[in-house]
């Protein structure tokens, strides 16, 4: 793919000491003499937006479809949403008039209108955005924390107003304007400012095609892992139940019976503390998930010392939203975690399928064990926990579970990479096309 769309374009290094010939200065440095810098204020404009909670909205047919600023967030690797192939919930009837929509300036949103999140927690989440596209006669109204423009089509193709924040100074500006110390804030008053690089409408087109060829591979990979994941969790339901029956070393299936046995039998709590070592912290993985050493935990206690050590091999039992959180730590590092977590060494069964054995009974034993009180908060009752009886195989039996389910992680993760390098090869292309450093040929 990469090498078709190379055809199709003028590869022009930009000259640090001389202006490479098509090009000219500009306030965004040097762009092809065919393209303009406008600001966004005298290209677009703001529609209206509605401040309307999840508790108002359905998945059953209503008049009006709505986007909520969530979704942008929790679908932050996309840049669009598609009425072709994508769902948006419906805002309940009657919580807008329907005088009042079918009036000419209610804010329906078109194809090409793009809607920002208006605040981000973290630096990386600043500008996410949707372009609407395709909507197909559905009535679409955008909703709390958001910010709807609609583009000036003389300027801006259906197609490509997304592309225009994703240049790497456009993207960068944006951050600049967002204001605040616990979370980023936009408006459309302080964004009206922002410079913009825009290609002739025939250019904006063919770069919004090459891109959409890429995204349509990154949509395929992701159905792809999709399915990988669907069919591990079809087999751990199979495997954990003992509804399907592997074959030991010889080749024999096996055919011994499963033994109930008390949860607690596979864990001896432990009691390490930091002490006056400097250990970094970790975070509690959740529904299974492993610990991940990506994100610090914020629970540690402020007296240090009294934080529990976490080594190779060892779970960990938290409090997550409504159910138990846990994880097994998978890397030779040895982490910390708050001593309200507890830890614990795995006894006599698999580590693979310790793992995936909790993740399937985790929602059950979570509402099964959690005390929620009004005084104390939210606790588990681990007496009762480790008392719950289960259904366990022989280690062997355990151990031949574990290497189907980690060729079957081992799968994912391999198509996790090509999807990682997919992402990768769209953004550095992406930026090459939006600064004009490689010009597509129009015909």
């Amino acid at each position: 793919m990469q090498r078709k769309i190379m055809t199709e374009t003028t590869n022009i290094l930009h000259d640090k000491a001389n202006l490479p010939e098509g090009y000219k200065n500009s306030p965004l440095g040097a762009i092809p003499k065919e393209w303009e810098v406008k600001k966004l204020g005298d290209i677009s404009t703001q529609l209206g937006n509605f401040s309307f909670s999840r508790a108002q909205l359905t998945d059953k047919t209503q008049r009006l479809r709505y986007i909520h600023y969530g979704d942008i967030h929790v679908m932050s690797e996309r840049d669009n949403v598609d009425l072709r192939k994508d769902d948006l919930p419906f805002l309940l009837d009657g919580l807008i008039d329907n005088t009042k929509i079918e009036n000419q300036n209610f804010p329906l949103l078109q194809d090409g209108d793009v809607i920002f999140v208006d605040a981000s927690e973290d630096y990386e989440g600043i500008g996410n955005c949707w372009e609407v596209l395709n909507t197909n006669g559905y009535e679409i109204i955008s909703g709390l924390h958001t910010i709807a423009i609609r583009f000036d089509k003389k300027f801006v193709s259906v197609g490509f107003g997304r592309h225009v924040f994703k240049n790497r100074k456009s993207s960068t500006a944006l951050r600049v304007i967002a204001h605040g110390t616990k979370v980023y804030s936009l408006s459309y008053k302080n964004m009206t400012k922002l410079k913009i690089a825009i290609p002739p409408l025939p250019e904006q087109q063919k770069i919004a095609e090459i891109l959409s060829t890429w995204d349509a591979t990154i949509e395929k990979q992701n159905a792809l892992i999709e399915q990988l994941e669907l069919r591990k969790r079809g087999l751990m339901q199979q495997l954990l139940t003992g509804k399907l029956r592997l074959r030991n070393d010889e080749g024999e299936r096996f055919n011994e019976e499963w033994k109930k046995a008390r949860l607690g039998e596979f864990f001896k709590e432990t009691t390490e503390f930091v002490g006056d070592r400097v250990i970094e912290p970790i975070a509690v993985g959740v529904h299974g998930i492993r610990l991940r050493t990506d994100i610090f935990s914020k629970k540690l206690s402020k007296d240090y010392s009294k934080n529990k050590i976490i080594r190779k091999n060892q779970i960990c039992f938290g409090i997550g939203t409504n159910s138990i959180v846990f994880g097994i730590l998978e890397t030779d590092n040895i982490y910390c975690v708050s001593p309200a977590y507890k830890t614990y060494n795995l006894l006599n069964i698999n580590v693979v399928f310790c793992n995936a054995l909790l993740s399937v009974y985790n929602n059950y034993l979570g509402q099964k064990y959690m005390i929620i009180s009004a005084r104390q908060g939210k606790s588990v009752d681990f007496d009762a926990l480790f008392s719950e009886k289960i259904k366990i195989p022989s280690l062997a039996e355990q151990t031949a579970i574990a290497k189907v389910l980690s060729t079957a992680d081992r799968e994912i993760e391999i198509e996790k990479q090509k999807l990682a390098a997919l992402q990768n090869q769209k953004k550095e292309l992406m930026q090459v096309l939006l600064s004009g450093k490689i010009r597509v040929k129009v015909s």
